[in-house]
């Protein structure tokens, strides 16, 4: 590990200022803007002792008293959201009831693969159920490695070089969420810490912006946020092929995005030539719609049921919702032209009133015709899966912290730096380190020590 003094870090490869751009290929940390060390302390420092116990800006937390009306999912509003009529609480009450039944016993023996499955998703998931079934779906359980999750969040603390962006990124997240509202509350706990673990986990990515939404979208539901990393995680491997969609070259959005520009040539001819007529960057409007899944592109109800059908069916279902939008909107979009055009398709989501129920049942028609001719998805070569990510994650890591990540104690216990005012000095060996790495590492960061080899 590297031994830090108040200028530079040093370690056997690298020797450097701080804030200066690295690459930590050793270390299997990507290339970014290293967090200071004096800003790392301080970020770490919020988020470990909360709201109660963090230094506030007031700028940090807005002023919501504005906002006086809170809708069905937590999302506040300046006026009165629609309310859900006694009929349709009636009709997902008895669909819960429905639900249960289908992922209890007998979920792997009788649902799990059947038309019964895909024909509940496309109508809509009950959301006090949406949880329990995408985890279920996603299949959580058979991912989830035990101590992982821990030792990322535990690595993130000292090596990840996105701490600070992750930071700024989750104060301006969902901030219209009840949960999200207040700076350092404990669903922008749980989001730091998935973000952050996840940017130690998967080094082929890191962090990028557009997970940070996904993510959060992710912790509304999913039980703990442990589950919100796993499914993280998930999004980007074999099935879901979400990973290049986040790499720096982002090569999985301009793959997409090609393939968008090829169906919607093909479905929607009149549309496609009138947006290349009037030369309308397609990533002007589509990187909300591929990066964050629509998130911030279509009513919040809507990009639920979407979710709900991805996790069933996979990456083709952006694909194939990208071109409805493009359908629905049609007539508004061939009466635009030039820069009201270009203004209208970053909002069009919202900008007309969108029957939800016909929406999933063209988008599972589309999906089905799609997949028939063999062109829901490009061609392209495979996301890497999640025992790939595992064992680059155990190969980067673990004789850099020797931490022991899947073959128990280390063979060299961690020691303790105790920070004097000439620097920092070792004290005696601490092996039941080991044995709670993120709960004495936060400690020891706060009284002025660090864990070093």
């Amino acid at each position: 590990m590297a031994i830090r003094s108040d200028k530079k870090i040093l370690s056997p490869s690298l020797s450097i200022s701080f804030g200066q751009e690295i690459e930590f290929n050793e270390m299997g940390i990507r290339k970014g803007n290293y967090t200071t060390r004096e800003k790392r302390v301080e970020i770490l420092f919020n988020y470990d002792n909360g709201r109660e116990g963090a230094i506030i800006e007031p700028w940090e937390d807005p002023d919501f008293d504005v906002y006086t009306h809170t809708d069905r999912y937590g999302f506040m509003h300046k006026q009165v959201p629609p309310t859900t009529s006694q009929k349709m609480q009636q009709i997902e009450r008895e669909r819960a009831q429905k639900w249960n039944k289908m992922i209890g016993t007998e979920w792997e023996t009788k649902y799990r693969t059947s038309d019964k499955l895909r024909k509940r998703v496309y109508k809509g998931i009950p959301n006090s159920l949406r949880g329990p079934v995408w985890s279920k779906i996603i299949a959580l359980d058979s991912i989830k490695s035990k101590d992982i999750y821990e030792r990322a969040k535990f690595l993130a603390r000292e090596y990840s070089p996105d701490l600070m962006q992750i930071d700024v990124d989750v104060m301006r997240t969902l901030r219209e969420h009840v949960h999200f509202r207040e700076r350092y509350s404990s669903k922008q706990q749980a989001l730091f810490h998935v973000l952050s673990a996840y940017s130690m986990f998967n080094k082929r990515i890191g962090y990028c912006q557009g997970m940070a939404s996904v993510t959060g979208l992710l912790l509304m539901y999913l039980r703990e946020e442990e589950e919100a990393f796993w499914a993280l995680i998930a999004l980007t491997n074999t099935k879901y092929q979400m990973h290049e969609m986040y790499t720096e070259d982002m090569n999985k959005f301009h793959l997409f995005t090609g393939h968008h520009c090829v169906l919607r040539e093909r479905l929607i001819p009149k549309i496609d030539a009138h947006l290349k007529n009037n030369e309308v960057p397609e990533t002007m409007y589509l990187a909300k719609m591929l990066v964050q899944l629509f998130f911030g592109v279509l009513p919040y109800e809507l990009v639920l049921r979407i979710w709900d059908a991805l996790f069933l069916d996979g990456p083709g279902v952006i694909m194939a919702a990208s071109i409805l939008i493009f359908k629905i909107n049609r007539k508004t979009i061939l009466s635009l032209e030039s820069n009201e055009l270009l203004e209208f398709l970053t909002v069009m989501g919202e900008a007309v009133k969108i029957d939800h129920d016909k929406f999933m049942q063209d988008l599972m028609l589309m999906v089905d015709e799609l997949s028939k001719e063999n062109i829901l998805l490009p061609t392209e070569t495979k996301a890497p899966n999640t025992y790939q990510l595992f064992q680059d994650f155990k190969a980067s890591h673990e004789d850099n912290l020797q931490i022991g990540i899947i073959q128990g104690l280390p063979k060299k216990p961690p020691k303790i730096l105790k920070k004097k005012s000439s620097g920092y000095q070792t004290s005696e060996t601490v092996p039941d380190l080991i044995h709670n790495l993120p709960l004495n590492y936060g400690s020891l960061e706060r009284d002025g020590a660090v864990a070093v080899s």
